[in-house]
């Protein structure tokens, strides 16, 4: 089981860094999707909000990818996660359905819908899972063989690499139709 959390944790942090460069180097554009939830309504605190996710989308990535601080990379990337899933779950409750995720990076942006809510909470719960089975349920010291740890980043990589791919397919579909 170990082995595939730590598969799951690899994967996660991909998708961390990847949102965390997409928001860095289109950070206005970030900035413009943070605005449009209609949460926040000064531009200044809009602006530092922007700067804090993507440090943390970054730092909680590299953790993930790294294997560093176990802990504080699982309850920073719930703690993100409910942040994210609150938000999307307000503006979809007010109907405020036609704005773009901001999710960036590897999933890429799509409009607000009941769908992202639920990807939202299966990664929470996936996280919550995580932390329990490696801090309640075994030891959190798990020490992995060198093969194993490559061909788990071997997959981690393959499957960043086909969720990207679907995106880019998705995106060739909605230009031909």
């Amino acid at each position: 089981m170990s082995h595939i959390l730590f598969f799951i944790e690899v994967v996660l942090g991909g998708i961390l860094l990847s949102s965390a460069i997409d928001h860095s180097k289109n950070r206005y554009i970030f900035q413009n999707e943070i605005r449009k939830y209609n949460l926040i309504k000064n531009k200044v605190l809009i602006n530092d909000l922007s700067v804090i996710i993507i440090l943390l989308e970054f730092v909680l990535g590299l953790f993930f990818v790294l294997h560093i601080s176990k802990w504080t990379s699982i309850i920073g990337s719930i703690l993100l996660f409910l942040l994210f899933t609150f938000a999307i779950l307000i503006n979809l409750i007010k109907g405020n359905v036609n704005i773009n995720c901001g999710c960036g990076g590897i999933v890429g942006d799509q409009l607000l819908s009941w769908k992202l809510l639920i990807r939202n909470i299966y990664i929470i719960l996936l996280l919550i899972f995580d932390l329990i089975y490696s801090y309640i349920l075994t030891d959190s010291k798990t020490v992995y063989n060198p093969a194993i740890i490559s061909i788990i980043y071997g997959t981690a990589l393959l499957t960043l690499l086909i969720i990207k791919t679907n995106a880019y397919l998705k995106k060739i579909g909605e230009l031909l139709t």
